[in-house]
């Protein structure tokens, strides 16, 4: 049970970053967003920073236009 948030996660978060309008499509904005938020989290080792790093990139990529 201790492995059960670690499979879950990404099993909740691959549609959303990859899946646009019932179609696989990759937005780049979510892509990196997510890349972001993975990064920090395999840095910090804790959820709660890569969460706000995930946020923080999608919001400046879409202030960006991306």
């Amino acid at each position: 049970m201790n492995y059960v948030p670690v499979t879950v996660l990404p099993a909740l978060i691959a549609p959303m970053v990859l899946v646009s309008d019932g179609q696989i499509a990759a937005d780049p904005q979510r892509v990196l967003a997510a890349v972001a938020a993975l990064g920090t989290g395999i840095a910090t080792r804790r959820l709660l920073p890569g969460i706000l790093a995930g946020m923080a990139a999608y919001i400046a990529l879409g202030q960006a236009g991306f």
